[in-house]
């Protein structure tokens, strides 16, 4: 929709630099979804997007002071989401951050 009063004169063509952008493999979006704790079991699951082949350590703290690392074991991802469970966690810690990094990439996920 155009509001106003044009003016100017006639334009065969206009110039523009194309940009081509892509969003998956190793360029893809991070994002990682909110944590999820079971009430009876104290598991609390996390759930982030991945690079199908990429390697990912999973850390956690409580005071962002000292860094638990591969609270599970090295995660490679086969899809694009990934999900790792911290078994307990919610029954023995009253809060806890968790952080998730990726660590190698597959090359033919480059």
């Amino acid at each position: 929709a155009f509001y106003g009063n044009p003016n100017g004169g006639s334009v065969a063509s206009v110039t523009e630099a194309v940009v081509t952008n892509f969003v998956g493999g190793s360029n893809c979006v991070f994002n990682l979804g909110e944590p999820a704790a079971k009430a009876g079991s104290g598991d609390v699951t996390l759930t982030w997007s991945s690079v199908e082949g990429g390697t990912y350590q999973v850390s956690a703290t409580s005071d962002f002071q000292t860094w638990t690392t591969n609270i599970v074991p090295s995660v490679i991802a086969t899809g694009m989401v990934l999900t790792a469970t911290d078994a307990g966690t919610a029954r023995t810690n009253a809060m806890r951050f968790y952080r998730v990094k990726r660590t190698a990439l597959a090359s033919s996920a480059n």
